[in-house]
């Protein structure tokens, strides 16, 4: 299962985080008179299902757990980006702006995961593209 890969679950608290946060009501936030509010509020909710679909469509084309890994790697490090953006539209000590920041997270991928994913890239492209060594054109 999906849930049993470290990143995953690390998207998954970064998730609960941010619910935390709206969970004080979007109403309080007033992003209705702020652009700017409203638009970082949206980039860190397309990530978020994002993430979803991408864990769905994971489980049902049953996709190696390293690559999943390294998706929700980037995941993980895109709402760090955009939970940042939206912490500095509030004052310094607030109390959002350091529960926004408890959602920056480091993702926790290895080398061989990396490893992995490059011989899938690998395995798939040079098998379609290139012809068997030893054959003339």
């Amino acid at each position: 299962a999906v849930q049993s890969i470290p990143n995953v679950s690390i998207f998954v608290e970064q998730v609960e985080t941010f619910k935390e946060f709206v969970s004080g009501g979007i109403r309080r936030l007033n992003p209705s008179t702020d652009d700017g509010l409203q638009l970082n509020l949206g980039r860190c909710l397309s990530v978020i299902a994002y993430g979803q679909l991408v864990a769905e469509s994971c489980v049902s084309n049953e996709v190696s757990h390293a690559l999943v890994s390294l998706m929700f790697h980037s995941l993980i490090e895109d709402l760090s980006g955009e939970a940042l953006r939206l912490a500095i539209q509030f004052p310094v000590n607030g109390a959002a702006r350091t529960l926004l920041k408890s959602l920056v997270r480091v993702p926790r991928s290895n080398a061989v995961d990396f490893e992995r994913v490059a011989q899938l890239v690998i395995q798939r492209y040079t098998e379609a593209e290139l012809p068997p060594v030893g054959e003339d054109e």
